[in-house]
């Protein structure tokens, strides 16, 4: 018989080609800084206790981009897509203490394609 306490399997050593990223002290205290638990999307931001913050801060991001005219209605052109957009929240802290509930409407133009949706 065989006997395997003997000879047992080798097990390969396994290299990685480049060494493990660990950030540094700064940009650690910047992540803990900035992950505030600030909605990621719409549906969230309705389900929070501050829903009516986050409400009225939307409405003045879509009065800006208006009175700005950063935008217009158009017809979409033929074998075009339309781009997707998403609601970006923050908190943001004042220096007499209080919170401002800011919120960006940002369009997702990585979903454009060369020759396709624009040349």
């Amino acid at each position: 018989m065989f006997d395997t306490h003997k000879h047992p399997t080798p097990v390969p050593i396994l290299r990685k080609s480049f060494p493990f990223h660990v950030p540094n002290k700064r940009c650690m205290d910047y992540m803990l800084l900035t992950n505030v638990g600030e909605p990621k999307d719409y549906d969230k931001a309705c389900q929070t206790t501050s829903a009516s913050k986050w409400e009225l801060a939307m409405k003045e991001e879509m009065k800006s981009l208006i009175s700005n005219q950063t935008w217009e209605p158009a017809k979409l052109p033929i074998r075009t897509n339309e781009l997707h957009n998403k609601w970006v929240y923050r908190e943001k802290d004042d220096n007499d203490g209080t919170k401002r509930y800011k919120s960006r409407l940002v369009v997702k133009g990585f979903q454009q394609k060369k020759e396709v949706d624009y040349t």
